[in-house]
């Protein structure tokens, strides 16, 4: 069975024009803002974490655990995140301002 495409379009918040869009095979799981709204960090695979500037919609990395992630976390300051996967660890990346 084909999995459905994602389409999504970034807008900027004051004007409401649009910024950019991308589209994700498999969806968008447990989207979080990241550096103060500036990135967007989401599952598309079950242990793969993509993390895009919400201006440009441009893929800045992709993080990868061997197994699956259950939820995705951030810290207040938005340059860390934190995935909980299945067999019971905690994978955390600090991200570049």
């Amino acid at each position: 069975m084909p999995v459905a495409n994602t389409m999504l379009t970034l807008q900027d918040v004051d004007s409401c024009q649009v910024t950019g869009q991308f589209t994700q095979d498999a969806g968008l799981k447990h989207p979080r803002y990241l550096l103060h709204g500036r990135l967007l960090a989401y599952l598309e695979h079950p242990s793969t974490i993509h993390v895009r500037d919400v201006v440009t919609g441009t893929e800045l990395t992709t993080l990868r655990t061997d197994t699956m992630v259950f939820e995705l976390a951030t810290v207040p300051n938005g340059n860390v995140i934190a995935a909980a996967c299945e067999d019971g660890t905690v994978h955390v990346w600090r991200l570049g301002e």
